[in-house]
């Protein structure tokens, strides 16, 4: 669900927003210790933001998913509807009794006809893009509603209902994708927000620690400032394997004193 960077942020920040649990651990004054509250609180605020916005995208992505296999189907019930009425028209049309033989002119009238309105083949049809399946059998349906020889066939409901269900899926794939783009975006201001409050804290914390001299501590404070950490990112050990990695979708907890 997470990328790896937004799993580092969340890690990272887990222990962060934790280890300020007790601002007296960062100053006696009580003016910076409700600033240290204030700058945690802002940096667990923007956590949530990341972990809301993720959720968001994986939410839509499935709903994405769901609408795309729903719009495959519909699209292969039209070229296997389009093959079922093309054999069945070629079959009354042209598939003619020999011992009544057509004059040759109204042959050729029903094949200009069957040409006209079934030229594609089915196996054509099956290798056109969705969007041309879906228009080929949108022209094929109002045909068969419309021209008198192929009315009277009673053919165009089946076509017509299998094309209305693959134009409704096409529709609501693309609103799922524009759903997608606006939940990315989101992540994408969530991720900048993050950063931006992450930022902040880490410096503040610096400031705090440098005022009384011990900005050696920072990595107990600011995990991605931890030495041993840091040469671990250094070296892209995965993420994932750092200690509680498993943990990051769980609440900051305060650090056992």
């Amino acid at each position: 669900m997470y990328t790896d960077e937004d799993r580092r942020r969340l890690l990272e920040s887990r222990h962060d927003i934790s280890a300020c649990d007790n601002p007296a651990l960062l100053t006696p004054k009580p003016t910076f210790q409700s600033a240290v509250l204030e700058s945690r609180d802002e940096l667990a605020s923007a956590r949530v933001g990341i972990q809301s916005a993720t959720g968001l995208v994986s939410r839509e992505r499935t709903e994405t998913d769901t609408e795309r296999a729903r719009l495959e189907e519909a699209v292969l019930a039209c070229v296997r509807r389009y093959a079922f009425v093309r054999g069945k028209v070629q079959d009354v049309l042209l598939n003619v009794d020999p011992d009544m033989p057509l004059p040759a002119s109204e042959r050729e009238r029903r094949q200009r006809l069957f040409d006209r309105v079934f030229g594609t083949t089915p196996s054509d049809l099956g290798r056109m893009s969705q969007g041309n399946i879906v228009e080929v059998a949108g022209g094929v349906a109002d045909a068969l509603a419309k021209e008198p020889d192929l009315a009277q066939l009673g053919l165009a409901e089946g076509l017509a209902i299998a094309h209305a269900a693959a134009r409704d899926a096409a529709k609501e794939l693309n609103r799922e994708a524009d759903e997608d783009t606006q939940a990315m975006l989101g992540l994408r201001a969530a991720r900048d927000a993050f950063d931006r409050a992450a930022s902040a804290h880490a410096l503040f914390v610096e400031s705090l620690l440098a005022r009384s001299g011990r900005k050696d501590e920072i990595g107990q404070f600011v995990l991605a400032r931890d030495a041993a950490y840091a040469a671990r990112r250094a070296a892209r050990v995965p993420v994932s394997e750092e200690p509680g990695a498993n943990e990051i979708d769980e609440p900051p907890v305060a650090p056992t004193p």
